[in-house]
């Protein structure tokens, strides 16, 4: 007789059953995370088997409820994380933009100043040139190691 074809043991009278099921829900929301059954041959249950299991599918559910939480808790770190290096990689390009454009108005000037007729007259331009000069190299270095910089993350990506 295969399983579908045996009587239901609930049905029966207590002499006619051969098996003794008891069963609860892991109670963790609609539907249910699962079930846990026991069943026995025996005529008699043990004595508070339904609580003991009840109890226990109770302790998995919170188990359950807790490994869920920390798998929230971890995706939310994560988040938070991400978010706070944007922020400060957006502060970082802010301050890096401004500190670049301060440099450039600098070498504008220089080239100004090269060119009066003041740094002329007094054989001074030829050495704000070479300031000049030095404020380019300056602002090209940076952006050459950025340069290189983002081809290799690239490479590893």
């Amino acid at each position: 007789m295969s399983a579908d074809d045996a009587p239901d043991p609930d049905r029966l009278g207590d002499e006619q059953s051969a098996l003794r099921r008891i069963a609860t829900l892991v109670a963790r929301g609609v539907p249910p995370a699962g079930a846990f059954a026991a069943v026995s041959r025996q005529r008699l249950r043990p004595a508070g088997a339904e609580e003991r299991l009840a109890d226990f599918s109770e302790l998995a559910g919170t188990a359950i409820a807790n490994a869920e939480s920390r798998a929230e808790l971890m995706a939310s770190r994560a988040r938070t994380v991400s978010a706070a290096d944007e922020a400060r990689h957006r502060i970082q390009g802010d301050l890096r933009d401004g500190a670049q454009q301060r440099v450039v108005m600098l070498a504008v000037k220089l080239k100004m100043l090269a060119a009066s007729d003041v740094a002329r007259v007094s054989g001074l331009d030829a050495d704000v040139l070479e300031l000049v000069s030095d404020v380019e190299d300056a602002l090209s270095e940076p952006r050459d190691i950025l340069r290189h910089e983002v081809l290799s993350v690239r490479r590893w990506c």
